[in-house]
């Protein structure tokens, strides 16, 4: 995947694939860092995303957050001072930018085990897409035991108009609200 565009060459095998129509997003191959941003621009207003982790074999630590268009994608997301994310494993949670990990809480994933690909549903609300894990494939016989399994959802709240952003777990805020200090580079 090209640094800067985000795009994949031919030459590369992809990290993701993303549905024609968008809202679906499959990881594909083992966890390695990626970054996938949306293509809208925002400047002002309330801003609200959320991802409903449907199944998570308990590998890597997915990252859901925010950036600026010109985040590194090579890199973990919040690495670098574009980038705002919450990282999850199975057990607890903590928050990246630039590059210092801040209050590691518990409070994580659930294991759900499933095929190596992780497939993202979501839903578009007009501004904001929001994404889910899900494993569709109707073949596989673990799909009773994984529906047994409350999904896991994790949600980003961005006020660019008064400079915060607040993550969620399950509905419930998680962890502390972020204020975002240089107003003029906010994502």
């Amino acid at each position: 995947m090209d640094p800067h565009s985000g795009i994949v060459s031919p030459s590369q095998p992809p990290t993701f694939h993303v549905d024609a129509d968008g809202l679906v997003v499959t990881s594909l191959g083992e966890a390695e860092d990626r970054v996938l941003l949306g293509n809208v621009g925002l400047s002002q207003g309330v801003h609200y995303w959320e991802w409903l982790v449907e199944m998570y074999d308990g590998r890597g630590q997915p990252s859901f957050g925010v950036a600026l268009s010109f985040v590194s994608r090579d890199r973990m997301l919040g690495l670098d001072n574009a980038g705002w994310a919450i990282y999850l494993n199975s057990s607890r949670s903590w928050f990246l930018h630039a590059g210092q990990h801040r209050d590691r809480i518990d409070g994580g994933l659930s294991i759900v085990s499933g095929s190596q690909s992780n497939e993202c549903n979501g839903v578009n609300d007009g501004n904001n897409i929001s994404s889910s894990n899900n494993n569709n494939n109707k073949n596989n016989n673990n799909n009773i035991s994984r529906r047994s399994i409350r999904p896991t959802v994790i949600g980003v709240r961005l006020d660019l108009d008064h400079s915060q952003l607040a993550f969620y777990l399950n509905g419930e805020p998680h962890g502390r609200l972020r204020s975002l200090i240089a107003r003029g580079c906010t994502p």
